[in-house]
C-alpha cells in the first residue's frame, strides 16, 4: 500500500508540474521550453529525494527502504507511455519504442536520487 502510494504520488506531483509548468512558461511560439522541463525534473527529483531520505531514516535495512522506490520508477517509466498512447492513440511499435525510453529515464531519474538519500538517512539514523 505504501508502495502505490508513492506511486500515485509521483504521477500526480509530475502530472502536476507539467500542467503548471506549461501554463506558466507558455511562450505561445510552439518551442520546448527546456528550463520548465529541467526545472520539473530537478523538482521531482528532490521531492524523490526528501521522502526517500525520510524512509531511509524510518525502515529497517537499505534495501527495504530502496525497493518501494525501484518500484515507484518501473512504475511511473510504464505508466506515462501507456496514459499517452491511450490519449493519442499510439500504435504499437511506437508504444514499445517510449516505454524502452522512458523506463530507463525513470529509473534514473527516481532511483537514484532515492538510493543516495536513503544512504544518507540511513546513516544519519
Amino acid at each position: 500500500m505504501r508502495t502505490l502510494v508513492r506511486v500515485i504520488a509521483v504521477l500526480a506531483a509530475g502530472g502536476a508540474a507539467l500542467f503548471l509548468l506549461g501554463t506558466l512558461f507558455d511562450n505561445d511560439e510552439g518551442d520546448a521550453n527546456i528550463g520548465a522541463g529541467l526545472l520539473m525534473f530537478g523538482l521531482l527529483a528532490v521531492g524523490v529525494a526528501a521522502w526517500a531520505f525520510v524512509d531511509g531514516l524510518r525502515t529497517e535495512g537499505y534495501l527495504r527502504a530502496l525497493f518501494p522506490w525501484a518500484v515507484v520508477a518501473v512504475a511511473a517509466g510504464v505508466a506515462l507511455p501507456v496514459a499517452v498512447a491511450a490519449i493519442e492513440d499510439l500504435d504499437r511499435d511506437t508504444l514499445l519504442q517510449d516505454l524502452a525510453g522512458t523506463i530507463p529515464f525513470m529509473i534514473v531519474l527516481v532511483l537514484v536520487p532515492a538510493a543516495l538519500a536513503v544512504a544518507v538517512g540511513r546513516q544519519r539514523r
